[in-house]
């Protein structure tokens, strides 16, 4: 009985633990979703570049504290570099027929404010998933 129990737990711990892609560390820019690969390849164009612990987290990154689990990075481009492509979760939602207010999974994380902006150039794969009868939107970010 053990033996069952004991792999019962281990079977739902890995479950649970594989909902979230922990190796994606998210990284806020101009109250904008990206990630540090992205920003890696911009160089010395990264001006300023701040990590937070989730405890610690700013008021105006504290929406994104569900991003936060182990830490965000918070990160300033110079200014005579410009801005990347930026889109809102919700015009992804109308581009697939979707309602506008209908929650995002990126890389398994869901973000229910579907006004959060993100840098289009993260996006690898989107998916209409469906699940219990509601379609919603799979964003994939990496080749992993």
């Amino acid at each position: 009985m053990k033996k069952k129990l004991y792999g019962f737990l281990i079977c739902a711990s890995s479950l649970l633990y594989s909902q979230s892609d922990k190796k994606v560390p998210f990284v806020i820019c101009n109250n904008s979703v990206g990630t540090t690969t992205m920003f890696d390849a911009y160089g010395s164009k990264v001006v300023n570049k701040i990590f937070y612990k989730k405890e610690n987290l700013p008021q105006h990154l504290k929406k994104f504290s569900f991003l936060s689990e182990n830490g965000l990075t918070e990160i300033k481009l110079s200014k005579d570099f410009g801005t990347p492509d930026i889109l809102s979760l919700q015009a992804l939602n109308k581009q697939h027929d979707l309602k506008l207010s209908t929650p995002v999974s990126i890389q398994h994380y869901i973000f229910n404010d579907t006004e959060t902006i993100i840098y289009s150039e993260i996006i690898k794969k989107i998916e209409v998933k469906e699940d219990q009868d509601r379609k919603y939107l799979l964003i994939t970010i990496s080749d992993n």
